[in-house]
């Protein structure tokens, strides 16, 4: 981030690391900067909702935020797919799985376990 000649502050161009695991902004700029991270609601990419927001970061400093994104799977009984899912699930988680530590394409087996009543989710290998 840095500042222009009008006194406004700006997002210079990302940098794209492999071995990066942290999402890092270095402030350049004349005086302290609000930066908020957030997503898309994908029907406008222009529209940023944010998660996190961090204020006032003095100038000549970097942020850098580690993410993990885990994906959750739950296995709802009885689920009709008009059903509505809402937040007071009866289920048990049925995977974790922390995303990054996945290859960029990942198969996955899932089935039902009549003796246990248990939905089981397996990862497919080659």
């Amino acid at each position: 981030m840095a500042t222009n000649d009008e006194g406004k502050n700006y997002f210079t161009p990302a940098v794209d690391d492999d071995n990066l695991r942290a999402i890092s902004c270095h402030i350049k700029t004349a005086s302290p900067a609000d930066i908020a991270f957030g997503t898309t609601n994908g029907l406008n990419d222009k529209e940023i909702l944010p998660i996190m927001r961090y204020r006032n970061l003095g100038p000549d400093c970097t942020l850098s935020v580690k993410l993990t994104p885990i994906l959750r799977v739950y296995a709802v009984k009885g689920y009709h797919g008009q059903d509505v899912i809402t937040p007071d699930l009866d289920s048990n988680v049925v995977l974790s799985v922390d995303l990054t530590s996945l290859p960029q394409f990942t198969q996955w087996g899932v089935s039902f376990d009549k003796d246990s009543d248990r939905v089981i989710i397996t990862r497919q290998t080659d």
